[in-house]
């Protein structure tokens, strides 16, 4: 609605991040120092404000643009795959894939064959290790016997390295075989899975899709880009409102500082004074006469009380009108947020055809001024909008006894359609207003109507007659027309 407010708008209420907080008492300064101490400025300037699009169709935009690219890139997928299944030799693959299949074969038997020679050669060198075991008997020890099953050991041992390198190497090419067969496989399977005809109508339904969201995303990007424009002057007078009230409330801390200061020393100076009082002779008076003057550059108590009395009078004062004027500000920031939410709601509106009360044109303040208006505000609304104009019944003897056909011919390219009552013409302009992007445009708010749904969802669009100008806020038109009745 017009009235709302957008959620992203940064209000008063973030300016408190922004505010003083008021340093906390130090033993070690002394009243001089309270004066002159305060916290650093840290007003908003406009440049510093967070940078946030007040525009919502922009997020809009941005997820169309998403959309359309996702579209294309499945579209470029189905190409992609059309021109795979064409430059794909299906015989040839699988004539490949059989040889692959019969060498994986072979080298799967090989692989057999090693493993039982490996286990038969693990198994003998068992029995050739205990053959070379020296025993209890020392004739044993060094015989010919045992020497040659320590040859045969050795030449077995042999053997079982060379069995394992053949077997690893084999294990390696089966792994190899394996993967190129599951990746023939599945490319032939691809192959045989894919419609042609089926992709090139899918491709065809994604260009059609692309196109109209293509289309509808170059039209959201134009009232993107228009709304953009529009609020660029609302949303600089809204940062700059904002600026001024953070610079209007870091003044008023600055004042609160320097009181809370100029308070102190008028306590530091009291204490001063009542010592003074007390004092017993001359040489304590001028100790503390000296101490006043080291402290506040003046040496009389009382005339320090005087002086930051009428300080704080003064600053006090400054205060109150700083309150005035940030109270006035943050009125002055609702008013430009308001503004700009009206903005927004107005270009958010996908206006696409336009129903107008015909009848309710031909007036300015209660005088029948014909369609001196109304014709070059519908010739002006032609090439953005989808026209149509209703009359009631009383149209044709208020401009003279004008034939239909003559009336029609005012309005070129456009509907045109008179009705019999003005009851009817109510029902019929609220009739011919369906579907969200069809507003009316009529002063008549149809408050008998609320059912209908172009009162129901505010699609109602108001205008003003003045001073030979016709005025229609919502859609930014100001248009002057003609004497001619």
């Amino acid at each position: 609605m017009a009235g709302s407010r957008p959620d992203r708008f940064m209000t008063m209420d973030s300016l408190r991040s922004t505010e003083a907080r008021r340093p906390p008492a130090t033993a070690d300064l002394g009243p001089e120092d309270l004066v002159t101490t305060s916290r650093p400025r840290t007003h908003v300037q406009p440049s510093e404000l967070p940078t946030m699009s007040y525009n919502p169709l922009a997020e809009e935009l941005a997820m169309k643009g998403a959309e359309l690219e996702e579209l294309r890139g499945q579209r470029s997928r189905l190409n992609a795959d059309l021109d795979w299944h064409s430059n794909f030799d299906r015989a040839g693959n699988q004539e490949s894939f059989t040889k692959r299949q019969m060498a994986f074969d072979a080298t799967e038997a090989t692989l057999d064959e090693v493993v039982s020679e490996l286990a038969a050669r693990q198994l003998r060198a068992v029995s050739l290790k205990a053959n070379t075991k020296a025993g209890w008997d020392p004739r044993y020890w060094n015989s010919a016997e045992r020497r040659r099953a320590m040859q045969s050991l050795t030449e077995n041992c042999h053997e079982l390295t060379q069995l394992e390198a053949q077997k690893a190497d084999l294990d390696g090419r089966l792994d190899r075989g394996r993967r190129g067969l599951m990746a023939a496989k599945h490319a032939i399977a691809k192959y045989d899975e894919i419609d042609r005809t089926a992709t090139l109508e899918a491709i065809a339904a994604l260009d059609a899709e692309i196109s109209v969201r293509k289309l509808e995303h170059n039209s959201l990007a134009r009232r993107c880009e228009h709304l953009d424009l529009r609020l660029e002057g609302p949303v600089k007078v809204l940062k700059d409102l904002i600026a001024d009230a953070s610079e209007a409330t870091c003044n008023r801390n600055d004042l609160a500082v320097r009181v809370d200061g100029l308070e102190r020393e008028m306590d530091r100076a009291a204490k001063l004074d009542k010592s003074l009082s007390g004092a017993t002779n001359g040489y304590e008076k001028k100790l503390i006469h000296e101490k006043c003057q080291s402290k506040f550059g003046h040496g009389s108590p009382r005339w320090v009380m005087n002086d930051r009395r009428r300080a704080v009078a003064d600053a006090k004062s400054q205060i109150a009108k700083g309150d005035r004027r940030i109270a006035a500000i943050q009125r002055d920031v609702r008013k430009a947020e308001q503004r700009v939410a009206r903005v927004v709601a107005r270009g958010t509106r996908d206006i696409q055809a336009l129903v107008i009360d015909g009848s309710n044109l031909c007036y300015q303040d209660g005088t029948f001024i014909g369609t001196a208006a109304l014709r070059p505000l519908c010739l002006h609304l032609q090439g953005e909008y989808v026209m149509t104009v209703i009359f009631d019944a009383s149209i044709r003897p208020l401009l003279g006894g004008l034939s239909e056909s003559s009336l029609r011919a005012r309005f070129p390219d456009m509907k045109v359609h008179v009705v019999a009552s003005r009851t009817q013409a109510d029902e019929t302009i609220l009739a011919a207003a369906q579907g969200p992007g069809v507003y009316v445009l009529s002063n008549d708010r149809f408050s008998e109507y609320r059912d209908k749904s172009a009162v129901r969802d505010n699609r109602l669009i108001r205008h003003e007659i003045l001073d030979e100008q016709i005025l229609i806020h919502f859609l930014e038109i100001s248009l002057p027309w003609g004497q001619t009745r």
